[in-house]
């Protein structure tokens, strides 16, 4: 079964920032375009740069993987904030629900399912859940 190539959306450079705006020569990669491209903030009077990532679908333990994530996204925050003197708004999203098939969910209620999962991890002396 053939399926149809995707097209991705094409992309337009931000309107370049007014002239008395002084903004540092920062590029950054667009990996639509495959080319480096000037950094242009949508408010370029205040310097505020508005960043929204998405963050993890939390099912299991935190890993490394994790951790490898958030340092970069913070790395890469603070170096636009401390160094380019941008003002940054930084949003990260954790979705807490579990929309992973769980074998042990046998009666189509998620919530339930989480909740038993739970029980069997916790135990009375660990400040947690305690079996009635």
């Amino acid at each position: 079964m053939a399926t149809a190539t995707r097209q991705q959306p094409s992309w337009q450079q931000p309107a370049a920032p007014p002239a008395d705006t002084a903004l540092p020569a920062l590029k950054i990669w667009n990996s639509l375009t495959r080319s480096k491209t000037p950094f242009i903030p949508i408010d370029c009077k205040t310097k505020t740069v508005t960043w929204y990532a998405c963050g993890p679908t939390v099912y299991d333990d935190a890993h490394l993987g994790h951790a490898r994530n958030y340092v970069s996204t913070d790395i890469i925050r603070r170096i636009l904030r401390d160094y380019f003197k941008f003002n940054v708004k930084f949003v990260l999203n954790v979705t807490d629900v579990d929309d992973k098939p769980s074998e042990q969910r046998s009666d189509g209620d998620e919530l339930e399912g989480a909740l038993r999962l739970h029980r069997e991890e916790l135990t009375p002396n660990s400040g947690g859940y305690e079996a009635a």
